[in-house]
């Protein structure tokens, strides 16, 4: 079972990273005169803090493959790894071909102007030692310099691989127990965060321990969509019977959840999103509009695309022409080869799991 109007969610949220990425690679000057002072205390802030939407990415992760796992009979684990890594990897593999094209087309220079963000991108080069650490999703930083978006893919891999023990765990638990164990659980890596000095926000992983730590500390976002997906009708039926005006202040929660740069925060508001959008029926027409549909369809090939994108278009126009006479187009190009790479090579690689998944015997 797909609930489509799930994706344009996802579509949103993507577009939301790329308006994100759009905002982080104006010069400050600019930024800090015309855009913040106008938007900060407006929804519009979302641009600004792109984090919230990943944790959206996570939870809608958890609750899609949540569903996938209770409407499959007899799927062996081996069909479900092969199914994940067709969906996440070759798509992933063309965007990093794709940027290290534009890197050696572009030839880019550190620019001043700019923030510390925009420069470390691209900024350790393209050789093979950099190509491999990005291909095997190694999740260090020098790994995510080429296309910085591979940090979340990594953890997305990561925890796709250890998705079906959750499901069995949450499957025979129930939900009170399971709630328990997913609390303690988070507890017990926030504190080893801590006991470690680590980043309780991670990107990256520099040892071993970081990723570990970093893999458990998002697999609760995962955890989440998964209890969503197993109570969903009970879920939409509490949805539908709240007030309308208890809805209004849950969507004010769920909409300034968005510009926190906290992961709980994120959390809970992705999964305010998830069940309000379940319980409402003017909200899920409106999310199967054509457009949103198709921004949808292709999120995945947007999120993967548009980086490389930006980056090279300011490092090709800045200082030649005004920030929106290239960012704009650049950002309507992503677009554009979205909807290409979904067509050629993203939905061939769904299409290529399907057809190996189904050559494993069931168990």
């Amino acid at each position: 079972m797909r609930l489509y109007f799930l994706d344009s969610i996802r579509g949103l949220a993507a577009f939301a990273v790329l308006l994100n990425h759009c905002f982080l690679a104006l010069p400050d000057s600019i930024a800090q005169t015309y855009i913040v002072p106008y938007i900060k205390w407006t929804p519009l802030r979302v641009i600004m803090v792109g984090r919230p939407a990943v944790i959206i990415f996570f939870v809608l992760s958890g609750f899609a493959l949540g569903l996938s796992l209770l409407n499959s009979k007899n799927s062996s684990y081996k069909s479900f790894v092969i199914r994940r890594v067709c969906r996440i990897y070759p798509p992933y593999i063309a965007a990093l071909l794709f940027s290290v094209l534009l890197y050696f087309y572009v030839q880019p220079e550190f620019i001043a102007d700019l923030s510390q963000w925009f420069n470390k991108n691209w900024s350790n080069g393209a050789g093979a030692d950099i190509i491999t650490g990005h291909a095997l999703m190694i999740n260090r930083p020098q790994d995510a310099s080429l296309n910085s978006v591979v940090w979340s893919l990594a953890y997305e891999m990561r925890i796709s691989l250890l998705f079906p023990l959750v499901f069995i765990i949450a499957h025979y638990a129930g939900l009170p127990i399971f709630f328990c164990l997913a609390l303690g659980f988070t507890v017990l890596i926030e504190g080893l965060l801590s006991y470690f000095n680590l980043d309780h926000a991670p990107f990256h992983n520099n040892d071993w321990l970081e990723g570990v730590l970093g893999t458990m500390h998002f697999t609760v976002f995962f955890a989440c969509g998964l209890i969503m997906a197993m109570h969903m009708d009970s879920i939409k039926w509490f949805a539908i019977k709240l007030p309308w005006y208890f809805k209004l202040m849950l969507w004010l929660v769920a909409g300034a959840t968005l510009t926190s740069y906290n992961d709980f925060v994120g959390g809970l508001g992705a999964v305010l999103i998830i069940g309000l959008t379940l319980g409402s029926s003017p909200i899920q027409n409106l999310l199967h509009i054509t457009p949103l549909k198709w921004l949808g369809r292709v999120s995945y090939s947007l999120y993967l695309f548009h980086l490389p994108i930006l980056i090279a278009a300011t490092h090709l126009f800045y200082g030649k022409m005004p920030v929106w006479a290239y960012l704009v187009p650049a950002s309507v190009l992503s677009l554009a080869v979205a909807g290409l790479a979904y067509r050629f090579i993203e939905a061939p690689s769904i299409e290529l799991g399907r057809k190996l998944s189904a050559t494993v015997p069931p168990q």
